[in-house]
C-alpha cells in the first residue's frame, strides 16, 4: 500500500516537471475552485465531490493493472485515492464549521470503489465552435477544456455573490493559460502553408478575434443576465483577450528560446494588457506593441518567402 502511494507521488512529481510553470497555474486554478466551493451549501459541496470521484472512477484506465498487481486490496486502494482527493473538500467544510458535511465527504470515497467495473471510453474533445482552420486553438482547448469549464463555473458563482474579483480572476486565468498553450515554436513546414508573412498575420488576427468572441461568449452572457453593470468590464476583457492572444501568436514567430525567458515575455505582455482594466489608455500601448510585432514578422520572413517564390 505504501508502494502504491509512493508510485502516485512519483507520477505526480514527473507530471509537474513536464508541465513546468503551467502546473503552478493549474494548482492556483484549483485553489480558486476550492474557494468558490467553500461558498456553496453543504448539499452542493457533497454533490460536486461525489460527481468528481464518480467520474474519475468510471473514466480511470488503470483498474485492470491495479487489480492484477494488488488483487483483493484493489478496492481499498481506490478508496485511499478518493480519500486523498476529498480531503480538501473536507477541510473546506471544517473551516466553514460544518463537521457533518466534512465526515460525509470522506465517507463518499468508499462508494465508487464498490461499484461494478465500469469503464467508458471518451474521446478527448475540443470547443465545437472554434473557427475552422485554427488548429492551435483546437489543440489548446483539448488541454484546457476542463479549466475552461471550471473558469466559467467560478465566474458564474462570482457574479451570483457579486464578487467582481472572482469573475475577473477566472476570465484572466483562462486567457493566460490559453496564451501559454498557444506559444509553441512553428515548424518550417508550417510556414509553407502561407503565401506570405502578411497572410500569417491576417490569419492570426482573424483567429484571435473570432475565437476570443467564441470562448468569452459564456462570460459575456452570464454577466449580461446576472450583473449587467459588469458588461463593460467584459468588453474590455474581450479586447484584452484579442490583443494578448494575437501577441502570443506573433511572439512564437519572433522568439522561441529559453522557457523561463519566454514565460517572462508572455507574462509581461499579459500584465500590460491586464492593466487596461484600470487604465483604458494602455490598450493603445498594447496596440503599438502588436504593430511592432507585425512589422518584425514582415521583415524577418520576407527573405524566406522570396526564396520560396523563386523556387
Amino acid at each position: 500500500m505504501v508502494n502504491y502511494l509512493q508510485l502516485h507521488v512519483k507520477i505526480l512529481s514527473r507530471l509537474c516537471q513536464q508541465l513546468g510553470i503551467i502546473s503552478i497555474l493549474i494548482f492556483f486554478l484549483l485553489a480558486i475552485f476550492l474557494y468558490v466551493v467553500s461558498k456553496l451549501s453543504p448539499i452542493e459541496i457533497i454533490t460536486i465531490a461525489f460527481s468528481l470521484i464518480l467520474s474519475l472512477h468510471i473514466k480511470r484506465g488503470d483498474k485492470r493493472i491495479v487489480k492484477e498487481i494488488y488483487r483483493e486490496k484493489t478496492k481499498w486502494l481506490f478508496c485511499i485515492d478518493y480519500l486523498i482527493i476529498l480531503i480538501p473538500f473536507s477541510i473546506t467544510c471544517i473551516l466553514n464549521d460544518s463537521l457533518l458535511t466534512a465526515i460525509l465527504c470522506l465517507l463518499l470515497a468508499f462508494i465508487p470503489s464498490f461499484f461494478p467495473n465500469w469503464h467508458i471510453h471518451l474521446k478527448l474533445f475540443t470547443h465545437p465552435l472554434l473557427l475552422k482552420g485554427s488548429y492551435e486553438y483546437q489543440n489548446s482547448l483539448r488541454i484546457l477544456i476542463v479549466p475552461y469549464i471550471l473558469c466559467i463555473c467560478a465566474s458564474f458563482i462570482g457574479l451570483i455573490y457579486e464578487n467582481n474579483k472572482i469573475f475577473l480572476v477566472s476570465v484572466l486565468t483562462f486567457i493566460y493559460l490559453l496564451g501559454i498553450t498557444l506559444f509553441q515554436k512553428p515548424e518550417k513546414q508550417h510556414l509553407l502553408l502561407y503565401k506570405s508573412a502578411n497572410r500569417i498575420i491576417f490569419n492570426k488576427l482573424k483567429y484571435s478575434v473570432g475565437n476570443s468572441i467564441v470562448l468569452l461568449s459564456p462570460f459575456l452572457i452570464i454577466s449580461l443576465f446576472y450583473q449587467p453593470n459588469y458588461f463593460f468590464s467584459c468588453i474590455i476583457l474581450l479586447l484584452i483577450s484579442i490583443i494578448f492572444l494575437f501577441e502570443a501568436n506573433c511572439l512564437r514567430y519572433i522568439y522561441i528560446g529559453n522557457d523561463f525567458i519566454s514565460i517572462i515575455l508572455l507574462t509581461t505582455l499579459f500584465s500590460v494588457n491586464v492593466a487596461a482594466l484600470k487604465y483604458l489608455s494602455i490598450i493603445v500601448i498594447s496596440c503599438i506593441i502588436s504593430l511592432i510585432f507585425i512589422k518584425y514578422i514582415q521583415l524577418k520572413y520576407k527573405d524566406f518567402y522570396d526564396r520560396v517564390e523563386t523556387h
